[in-house]
């Protein structure tokens, strides 16, 4: 990245006094510069007030579908469809490996990032209440949705790497990541109310298979 770059799309773009002699005023080094250009792209140019990426997935294809599978795959497919198109995604996966040695820029990604992880959180209770069900115990909100954003990173590094794979791998009508939300979902999801962990009801179940094929 030149100076003499970033002064012409100032002045191609809003600033047309932009000068090298006021950009150097501003920002003394090229790093001070490149993370508040990335802070101002991840955090405000960008950010999609009226988009389905602008506050996390929307419940409502849960709540107003015809079963709960049908739901998490609209849910999790038009967001990740959304997710896929939009440029901040393909600056966050660019600057992720830098951000150790700049604590400043990862401390407000990171901010940003869990601001919208609170937003997830709190729309669980609503989906629980719907299901009429709860989470196994090592399962409480937050930690759902730092799950999900685990798979969801995953999925949208491998979409951009392989999309012939991930495209190969869905299943009739869902994506492989809403097919593996659903998996994840009966893992968590207490159904049975035995409050159990998944750990134990897993132990338990299988025990008791091997004792019948015993």
């Amino acid at each position: 990245m030149r100076i003499e770059d970033v002064v012409a799309v100032a002045r191609h773009s809003q600033n047309p006094t932009a000068s090298k002699k006021a950009l150097v005023n501003r920002w003394p080094t090229r790093d001070e510069f490149i993370c508040d250009a990335i802070i101002h792209t991840m955090l405000y140019r960008d950010r999609p007030e009226d988009e389905a990426l602008a506050d996390g997935p929307q419940v409502h294809h849960l709540l107003e579908a015809e079963n709960v599978s049908s739901g998490v795959i609209k849910l999790v497919d038009s967001f990740t469809e959304a997710l896929l198109s939009h440029p901040r995604t393909y600056l966050l996966a660019h600057i992720a490996p830098l951000l150790p040695r700049h604590p400043d820029l990862a401390a407000k990604v990171v901010e940003g990032a869990r601001g919208a992880q609170l937003v997830w959180t709190s729309r669980f209770p609503l989906f629980i209440e719907h299901l009429g069900c709860r989470f196994r115990p090592e399962w409480p909100a937050a930690r759902v949705t730092m799950s999900l954003q685990v798979l969801l990173d995953g999925f949208v590094i491998r979409s951009r790497v392989d999309p012939e794979a991930v495209q190969a791998a869905r299943w009739e009508s869902a994506s492989l990541l809403a097919d593996t939300v659903i998996a994840f979902l009966i893992g968590i999801l207490d159904l049975p109310g035995t409050e159990q962990s998944a750990r134990a009801w897993l132990d338990i179940q299988l025990a008791q298979h091997r004792s019948q094929d015993s």
